[in-house]
């Protein structure tokens, strides 16, 4: 993660936004997916019970009176829905009593005997019922009817096509709302180009616009007050040079009238012992210009007998 560490604030904050919207709309897409496959698949197996039960009670007459024609008119009814693929009239003894295949020339072998399971249930891709048929009280046969769940998976691939278009017009609108958002992030940062352009050229005078009452606009008064304090600071520093550069002036101009002014012999020397600077008495004394001899090194230029000539003057080397 040290590359995600090393990117600037802006880009961390579009990043968390957009990462936090794709995952909530991730999730609101498949809990309102989900939800709604449930809720289709219920309301598809009470629709089963009551076709069942309808057709049941309309297939008393022909189970009391053993009519298997008017039994299987009554199931042909189940043609108006085409997502039913079986169905069966059992008599009290189980036997079929009539039956419905929405193909012709496949019936299901399950379909020959009656099965114990009076609960609706899922299985091998179809949901299927059983409902008891009553008569004044008294059962006198059961009906049993098996729909495909293709209206499912149709519905199911409908709502991920929806789910895809949503997530198409989101990254569009986010595309659409990124130069509006990076225009926001910018006006936000001005306290970075501002310290940036500080540190470059350490203009003291310069101030960031405040444009909010919120954690940026804190940062902002925070930074101009520590732009006003580093003003005072420098104008007293720039005092205190001013100040030091006037005195070290006035001391030099001293010191050098007191030693253009000596009847002493005085010969300035630096950390290298050449001559840096001697007063009218010295040359005098020894019989050198200034410039002669500024420059050049002490060792050797002055022998052992010049510094024995001499009318009482004295002599004196600083370095």
């Amino acid at each position: 993660m040290r590359w995600y560490q090393d990117l600037s604030i802006r880009t961390k904050l579009q990043s968390i936004v957009m990462v936090t919207c794709a995952a909530a709309l991730v999730v609101a897409a498949v809990l309102f997916t989900l939800y709604d496959r449930a809720n289709f698949v219920r309301e598809k197996t009470q629709d089963l019970i009551a076709s069942a039960k309808m057709i049941g009670s309309n297939s008393t007459a022909a189970l009391s009176f053993h009519d298997i024609r008017l039994a299987r008119e009554i199931l042909n009814a189940l043609q108006a829905k085409p997502h039913v693929v079986n169905a069966c009239i059992y008599d009290s003894d189980g036997t079929v009593f009539a039956k419905y295949s929405r193909s012709l020339n496949h019936v299901d072998s399950h379909l020959l005997r009656q099965t114990e399971k009076m609960e609706p249930q899922s299985s091998r891709g179809t949901w299927s019922c059983f409902q008891d048929i009553a008569l004044h009280g008294d059962s006198i046969g059961s009906i049993y009817i098996e729909a495909d769940l293709g209206d499912v998976s149709d519905r199911l691939s409908r709502l991920v096509m929806i789910d895809s278009l949503c997530w198409s017009v989101r990254w569009q609108s986010s595309l659409c709302c990124l130069p509006v958002c990076s225009a926001w992030f910018r006006n936000r940062s001005r306290v970075g180009e501002m310290a940036a352009t500080f540190s470059a050229h350490e203009n003291y005078s310069m101030r960031a616009t405040k444009r909010s009452n919120d954690e940026t606009g804190v940062l902002v008064d925070q930074f101009n007050g520590m732009l006003d304090r580093l003003q005072q600071r420098n104008v007293s520093l720039q005092l205190a040079h001013d100040g030091l550069e006037k005195s070290v002036a006035e001391r030099t101009s001293y010191l050098n009238a007191l030693i253009e002014n000596s009847p002493v012999g005085i010969l300035v020397l630096d950390s290298e012992r050449l001559v840096k600077l001697c007063n009218p008495a010295f040359e005098k004394l020894f019989q050198y210009t200034r410039l002669e001899i500024v420059g050049k090194a002490f060792d050797g230029l002055i022998s052992r007998r010049r510094l024995a000539i001499g009318d009482g003057g004295g002599f004196s080397a600083h370095g």
